[in-house]
């Protein structure tokens, strides 16, 4: 956003005997203005998590990883998709390990479905239920993957990017769009019980980043973030 909300122009006459100048304009929005944009290009807000795993994955098949390094195609991808905040490039970072382990490993083996025979499977393509990490979500799509701490932090970094206003409890000082909450809301729907929720909620911002979610103004989003919180409460109260 910093590239959108400062914009400079700097112009330079060529002709001979004319006298040189440069101009500098900067140019605000308030925060309902930058949502306003947000809505319009998501990608504003948060780079679209598949289409940024996709590229990793598509580039990595194709190198020859003694000639990459980490910090090299960090820098590509912030020349593809733009600034990233520091939670993003972790989670890049990630996607990078575990692309360069299948490559250096190989593809996983597809899981045999149960009871059935080799004869009568010989040529037959395996059914996806079956396939090993057919269930996982490539990427942040429909569903974003949380199975670790860093992607907790990451979550909240993403449903409350500028944080909270000073003195209003969970209000946020902005609400980004549906398209970009809803596979957050999902994954933590479905977040990883290796997690611990108790030590999250008092540890991370989780628990005030999604609560303010019922406040969103798309209607599917605010019911999803009160089914989590429900959820979540009703986890607790079990626990105690």
């Amino acid at each position: 956003l910093a590239d959108m909300v400062r914009a400079s122009a700097a112009a330079e006459l060529a002709a001979a005997g004319e006298a040189k100048y440069a101009e500098k304009w900067v140019v605000s929005f308030d925060i309902k203005s930058i949502e306003a944009f947000c809505q319009r290009h998501p990608e504003a807000a948060e780079p679209p998590g598949r289409e940024v795993k996709k590229f990793i994955e598509d580039f990595i098949s194709k190198t020859d990883l003694n000639a990459v390094s980490i910090g090299g195609l960090v820098r590509m991808i912030k020349a593809r998709y733009g600034a990233m905040r520091t939670a993003t490039l972790e989670r890049c970072k990630m996607w990078m390990k575990d692309c360069v382990n299948k490559k250096l490993n190989g593809p996983e083996k597809p899981v045999k479905a149960p009871g059935t025979s080799k004869k009568g499977s010989e040529g037959q393509p395996m059914p996806k239920q079956f396939v090993a990490g057919a269930a996982d979500d490539d990427g942040d799509g429909d569903r974003a993957q949380i199975t670790e701490r860093a992607d907790v932090d990451w979550a909240v970094s993403v449903l409350v990017p500028w944080g909270f206003k000073a003195g209003k409890g969970d209000d946020p000082v902005m609400r980004p769009p549906a398209s970009i909450v809803m596979p957050i809301l999902l994954g933590l729907l479905g977040m990883s019980k290796e997690l611990k929720l108790r030590e999250l909620l008092k540890t991370t911002h989780l628990g005030k980043a999604v609560n303010c979610m019922r406040h969103h103004p798309n209607a599917e989003v605010a019911k999803l973030a009160r089914t989590l919180v429900f959820k979540w409460r009703a986890e607790g109260a079990r626990r105690e």
